[in-house]
């Protein structure tokens, strides 16, 4: 069961879920042509290390994107990030100031960017590599607009 699924107060839904960009699984990209180059030429030592490069990356990209959870419910904003350093936030929607986006221009063409959540009381948090941000950004405001 996942740390949103476990932390929901009674009343509370999911409106909406949030991942992690998956650009970074592209650095697999370079192991693999590397082991390509490597096997036309038999050099077969370099093959193995490209696969064993290969493996590390995906598995570090793995572990980021299974770890990271985003999700706007009725009644708060929740964000957890980290497999074994955890960073949580738990925002209530009432609480929540402004929802801010930074796309570069790579993030424009391939839809993923930073999201920073400013709360009351000076809270200010930001997540990187967040997938479609422009749509969590939407999603809140529409929680925003329903509360009376």
């Amino acid at each position: 069961m996942s740390y949103v699924d476990k932390s929901l107060i009674p009343g509370e839904q999911i409106v909406y879920r949030a991942s992690l960009y998956r650009l970074p699984f592209l650095w697999l990209l370079l192991p693999a042509i590397a082991a390509f180059v490597a096997a036309v030429f038999h050099y077969w030592i370099v093959v193995l290390a490209a696969i064993i490069v290969a493996g590390l990356i995906y598995a570090n990209v793995w572990a980021k994107r299974a770890s990271a959870e985003f999700a706007v419910t009725t009644k708060r904003v929740i964000v957890a990030v980290g497999a074994v350093r955890r960073r949580t936030l738990e925002l209530m929607l009432d609480k929540v100031e402004g929802i801010g986006v930074d796309q570069t221009l790579a993030g424009r063409i391939f839809n993923f960017g930073t999201v920073t959540i400013t709360g009351s009381g000076g809270t200010r948090e930001s997540f990187d590599n967040l997938a479609a941000p422009l749509e969590f950004r939407r999603q809140v405001q529409a929680q925003l607009a329903l509360k009376p």
